[in-house]
């Protein structure tokens, strides 16, 4: 399994800092960080796929990623904006053990929203396939197969959680999240604006701060 992060050029100038917090938050990780991206340059030591479209082309560079580079049988789901706080790194070893079990598909690590359905595990609840966002661009670990057949090539983001939360029932198996958060992070762009500057500049390194940081400090 892998972290597969997800940037794109308007977000490009966030994979640095996000880089950096993860690994602060998890300086042992035993999963591989790669970016995949569209066309700008991301100024990162991981590996990163550069895969050109359309900015908005979620679900066609996520699926063009799996299907051409990707073999691993399990991923880590992330975005670049996505800067992490601290994470309980033995939740996160526990969902892992879970979506590896044969009737588990997706193990989602915020619960945004909360699961709906008891579970026989502590931490864990079921995610009703039914409801609104069961299909969420949240942190996650999913089973690789399944998370392709839900993308659609001509779907952004928005529309990849909206659409295709009306095509997670036809999915065989059960869909888990955490029952509370255990990866705490700033949005960093909302609504297509920076925010958590200040965060940022206080836990982040200067070499490593994002455009709008930057700007903050030079204004």
């Amino acid at each position: 399994m892998k972290i597969v992060t997800v940037s794109c050029d308007k977000y490009a100038d966030t994979a640095p800092a996000f880089s950096e917090l993860l690994y602060k938050s998890w300086p042992n990780c035993p999963h591989e960080l790669v970016f995949v991206t569209n066309s700008k340059t991301l100024n990162v030591s991981e590996p990163v796929y550069y895969l050109k479209n359309n900015d908005m082309s979620f679900g066609w560079r996520l699926r063009q990623f799996i299907e051409k580079h990707y073999t691993d049988d399990y991923l880590l789901f992330m975005m670049s904006d996505y800067f992490v706080k601290s994470i309980n790194t033995s939740v996160v070893a526990q969902a892992h053990e879970l979506c590896v079990l044969p009737d588990v598909r997706h193990v989602r690590l915020r619960p945004m929203p909360h699961p709906q359905l008891h579970y026989t595990h502590p931490n864990f609840g079921q995610i009703n396939k039914r409801a609104r966002y069961s299909l969420s661009l949240q942190p996650g670990i999913w089973e690789t197969q399944v998370l392709y057949d839900l993308l659609k090539d001509n779907e952004n983001p928005w529309e990849t959680e909206v659409q295709g939360s009306t095509r997670v029932w036809q999915v065989g198996g059960t869909f888990l999240s955490v029952k509370d958060v255990i990866m705490p992070f700033i949005n960093y762009y909302r609504k297509g604006k920076a925010d958590g500057i200040e965060w940022v500049r206080q836990n982040v390194s200067l070499e490593n701060w994002p455009e709008a940081v930057q700007n903050a400090k030079d204004a």
